[in-house]
């Protein structure tokens, strides 16, 4: 699991992020209801992404990873 000290909260609530992570096998599995999405829960989103940085999102999540590499593909 990824420590980030960018999130200033407690320890539980870390704990209860890292739970909803290992649940699935990538965070795009995340999705288990139409309110419950990663993109409507912005609170912790933005600053996971900066602190992680773009590769590493890409290696965990191979279908955005994919998107990205056919829009890059575009540009060329």
């Amino acid at each position: 699991m990824i420590r980030l000290a960018v999130l200033a909260e407690t320890s539980r609530e870390i704990g209860v992020l890292a739970a909803v992570r290992q649940r699935f096998t990538t965070p795009e599995d995340i999705n288990d209801c139409r309110h419950g999405a990663p993109s409507k829960r912005p609170l912790h989103g933005p600053a996971i992404a900066s602190a992680i940085g773009l590769e590493t999102i890409r290696q965990c999540c191979p279908r955005f990873g994919a998107w990205l590499s056919r829009l890059e593909a575009l540009a060329a």
